[in-house]
């Protein structure tokens, strides 16, 4: 989880898209607890903070986002809509597919999936843009990928 939670700080450190900036170039990462009701880039509902999955469409600025360790068991659909969705972290969910809507992400740039339930994705995957992709201790096999 270390090397994960270093990734994001260098993805948030490059960024190129608007953010809340603190201090010169520290980006805001919002929670559960203390989401604005302007515009907000990067989300973490993590552990457990997950809820409503309604709620997440809301936030169609959304360019990080962070579900991990929520122990879901269906993707929440509502993801997908979220067009400028550039970093996605489900890790630690028990979802064992992903809809075909989650394929349809044009822009995602970089998926975090450690240890997951994911078990069939195919040629899906390959429909993807990613330039990064974070995964360990999954089901999934990845010579079926098409990358």
């Amino acid at each position: 989880m270390k090397y994960v939670i270093i990734l994001i700080s260098i993805f948030l450190q490059n960024c190129t898209y608007p953010m809340y900036k603190l201090n010169e170039n520290k980006y805001k990462l919002y929670n559960a607890k203390n989401v604005p009701n302007e515009k907000v880039y990067a989300l973490d509902l993590s552990d457990g903070q997950f809820q409503r999955s309604e709620m997440i469409s809301k936030y169609s600025d959304l360019v990080y986002l962070n579900i991990s360790n929520n122990q879901l068991e269906n993707f929440p659909e509502e993801i997908c809509k979220l067009k400028k969705l550039k970093v996605l972290n489900i890790s630690q969910n028990d979802f064992e597919e992903l809809p075909e809507c989650f394929y349809m992400m044009k822009n995602m740039e970089s998926l975090i999936c450690f240890d997951c339930s994911i078990s069939n994705v195919g040629d899906k995957f390959s429909s993807l843009n990613l330039k990064t992709f974070f995964y360990g201790e999954n089901t999934f096999n990845l010579k079926t990928f098409k990358i």
